[in-house]
């Protein structure tokens, strides 16, 4: 159920913070 929110905060962020956020989870 979090998956749209997820795709969302996903588009939201820079790639240099999607990829922390990747190496983090």
């Amino acid at each position: 159920y979090n998956n749209q929110r997820y795709q969302w905060r996903l588009k939201k962020m820079a790639p240099v913070q999607y990829r922390n956020h990747l190496l983090s989870a």
